[in-house]
């Protein structure tokens, strides 16, 4: 959990045969990392000791202000697992999206595959993208869920603070997640007039600019406007093919909000963003493998084929937040409609040049969603504290087409799949926690959830001469429903010193593949999640050490395969994963201050008799089979990841500088059941320094990422047509000056 965040008034308190490529140097091992905490601990303990005029001058770690129990607690007091990140940490280690969080966030595992975000929250996420499929780890913007995984990659340029809450949610928050979520609240307009202006230049000829504007607009309303751009000219490789260059990156993001307060106790807020993302993936052949029709061993960022990938996202919406705080309850009402479009033009098909072999897509795909929660609970004090909601999730998601095409297809010349998705969901939730004595508190809490999914899938295939031969338009609609639950127990052994135990009840709904004719459903999935927690600071509030073992049970787990290069979910498999995340933060001097975390885990599949099995058959792409993958690792759960961060800050005769370096440390993961691609072990390594003269006028950032240039995996995974994988950027940095007025 981060010393950084809100304050509150008490300032004081691949191939199995082969890894994958990697330029770095192992500059540590796990172990290493977390030995590094304990001198840190006893060095804390001792500065503690020195003097009183020491002692006064270091006022201690500031408290951190967490909302995953939809209200506003201390971090230390909430018994949950959860790792908060405030904007100043943010900043100072240069994470400017949702991607970058795992560098800081030990319990995520990201993975990107083109414009679709994937984030896995101790090997519990979801790798399938498509209409009406979301993900197991639930994405929320000031209280507004998120459900297209296009674009989810979500831009951190104005943001007040960001939670990774980790385990099942499945009481208070509007859709179920299975994984656990991530939470972002972004600033709130001020009636004083301020802000902030950045521009920035990076290698591959990266430029980028932000601006954030607040004030008062009335004595009752203030405005707020932020807008982030960013312009790479170069990308990280080239298509060999076309010469043209490809894995870059341009968007722009652009939020508003008005904040009207006619009363102290009433607060209305009209939210409104949009952002734009054009893209160009690389797709890449890892190294072992051999794609269908055979290829050239390209370096990492590299692609091959005749169609030039192309990407581009628009997405954006509107919610209107009214929070009314009366002395015995608060009623809250926030109402949103979204829209995501998602515009692709690919070959993730296959890796070749050969026109034979060679396979292509262009894809549209439109998201209209609209929620509408209502909230009522008591104030923060008192014996009993309680939270009860309701809240509806509407969804319409298309296909509109996917267009397959290319001589990998023959006879067929084109063939498409029109698919149209829709989804309502209505739920009904409450939780209550009693003091059932001082320093003890149970909460309990429970959720009904009822959904009705349909589809259409219409699939016209086209061979010349002959004309469309595709099957006819194929329907199917289902209901699911279920309740959830959480159950927890916590007592205050000290003021410093919370433990808890606590039992999570996860469901997430059944669904349709969005591509299969005739159409075919899957089940829901379900996880019980059992957790105990302590959290802990010393008497100064100069250290604290938080750590929360896990044990989950997994059953009809809802499992991606590409069989046949069309995208199939199944259930049958269960699971049992079990772990722990630990995190210390420190404050050592006055100047110099530290956090480390880890995530240790042990994922498995318990049960999977017919999981997909594919076996490389070269030059001729991937035959398949099924096995039962019982004792198989769960794909992207690595059994260890470890992060190492500091901070430390230089005062001179011309200003202050401040030093950061973040380290994280990644054991490694397998892509898929079969357990036959893996991304081996690597480390990330990213600095900044910053320089704020005398008078705080502007700053000047140096900064850098992936330093040791290390090659790995954003996305990995099989077809027929052979393997597939998307490398992470490799080294850049730049500089960036920002001015705060």
């Amino acid at each position: 959990m981060s010393f950084y965040g809100r304050q509150s008034n008490r300032e004081s308190r691949k191939s199995e045969r082969r890894p994958l490529r990697s330029h770095g140097v192992r500059a540590a091992t796990l172990c290493g990392v977390m030995l590094s905490a304990a001198p840190v601990l006893s060095f804390a303990q001792q500065t503690a000791s020195q003097s009183s005029t020491a002692a006064e001058e270091l006022q201690g770690l500031a408290e951190v202000v967490v909302s995953a129990q939809r209200r506003e607690e201390n971090l230390q007091d909430v018994p949950i697992s959860v790792t908060a990140l405030g904007a100043d940490q943010l900043a100072q280690a240069h994470i400017t999206d949702i991607a970058g969080l795992s560098m800081l966030a030990p319990s995520i595992n990201f993975n990107q595959e083109a414009g679709w975000s994937e984030p896995h929250l101790r090997g519990i996420g979801t790798s399938a993208t498509g209409p009406g499929i979301e993900n197991s780890v639930a994405l929320y913007i000031d209280g507004v869920y998120h459900a297209a995984m296009i674009g989810g990659n979500a831009d951190l340029s104005d943001v007040q603070d960001v939670e990774v809450i980790n385990g099942p949610q499945g009481t208070l928050f509007g859709r179920n997640a299975t994984g656990g979520l991530i939470q972002i609240r972004t600033k709130d307009p001020s009636h004083d007039f301020g802000g902030q202006a950045s521009v920035g230049y990076g290698n591959y000829n990266t430029t980028n600019a932000g601006l954030y504007v607040t004030g008062g607009l009335t004595d009752t309303l203030a405005a707020n406007f932020s807008v982030d751009g960013q312009y790479q000219g170069e990308g990280y490789g080239r298509n060999v093919t076309t010469g043209e260059g490809v894995a870059l990156d341009r968007h722009l993001f652009a939020r508003t909000k008005l904040l009207y307060t006619p009363i102290d106790d009433l607060k209305v807020t009209l939210a409104a963003d949009y952002g734009w993302v054009n893209f160009r993936t690389s797709s890449n052949t890892p190294p072992g493998s051999i794609p269908l029709g055979g290829g050239p061993i390209l370096a990492p960022q590299d692609t091959i084929g005749p169609v030039n990938p192309q990407g581009l996202i628009n997405e954006g919406g509107a919610a209107l937040t009214v929070d009314y705080n009366a002395s015995v309850f608060r009623i809250l009402s926030i109402t949103s409609y979204r829209i995501a479009d998602s515009f692709t033009n690919e070959s993730p098909e296959s890796t070749t040049n050969d026109p034979t072999f060679y396979g292509a897509l262009t894809l549209d795909e439109p998201h209209r969603q609209f929620s509408q929660e209502l909230q009522l609970s008591s104030p923060n004090e008192g014996a009993l504290t309680w939270t009860g909601g309701a809240y509806f999730f509407h969804e319409t998601a298309e296909y509109n087409p996917v267009h397959l095409y290319g001589g990998l297809f023959a006879p067929a010349s084109d063939i498409y799949y029109y698919t149209r998705s829709t989804t309502n969901s209505y739920a009904l939730y409450g939780q209550a926690t009693y003091e059932i004595e001082p320093k003890t508190h149970v909460t309990a809490g429970f959720r009904y959830t009822d959904e009705q999914r349909s589809i259409s899938v219409e699939n016209p295939v086209l061979i010349p001469g002959v004309g469309n031969v595709g099957p006819p338009t194929t329907y199917g609609s289902k209901r699911f429903s279920s309740p959830s639950w959480r159950l927890s127990l916590d007592h205050k052994f000290t003021d410093d010193v919370l433990g808890y135990a606590s039992y999570n009840r996860g469901f997430k709904s059944g669904g349709w593949n969005a591509a299969q004719v005739p159409a075919i459903s899957y089940s829901p999935e379900k996880l019980d999640a059992f957790e105990i927690g302590i959290k802990s600071s010393t008497a100064d509030h100069r250290l604290q050490f938080n750590a929360s073992p896990f044990y989950y049970k997994y059953t009809d787990m809802q499992v991606e395969s590409f069989p046949n290069a069309i995208l199939l979910i199944t259930n049958g498999a269960s699971s049992k994963i079990y772990g722990i995340d630990m995190d210390v933060n420190a404050l050592l001097t006055r100047h110099w201050r530290l956090h480390a975390g880890t995530t240790l885990l042990h994922a498995t599949f318990s049960s999977y008799p017919g999981a997909d099995l594919t076996t490389p058959i070269p030059p001729f792409g991937n035959a398949y089979s099924t096995e039962d993958a019982a004792g198989h690792h769960i794909p992207l759960a690595p059994s260890a990841v470890a992060t190492l961060g500091m901070d430390y800050t230089i005062p001179s005769p011309v200003g202050e500088f401040t030093l950061n370096g973040t380290f994280s440390h990644n054991s490694g993961w397998w892509a898929e059941p079969d357990n036959r691609l893996k991304q081996p072990a690597y480390e990330l390594f990213s600095a900044l320094l910053s320089w704020v003269p005398k008078g705080g006028a502007y700053e000047v950032d140096l900064w850098g990422k992936n330093l040791t240039n290390e090659a790995y995996a954003l996305a990995l995974f099989s077809e027929s047509q052979g393997d597939v994988l998307q490398y992470a950027p490799p080294r850049t940095f730049g500089i960036r000056v920002k001015t705060t007025f």
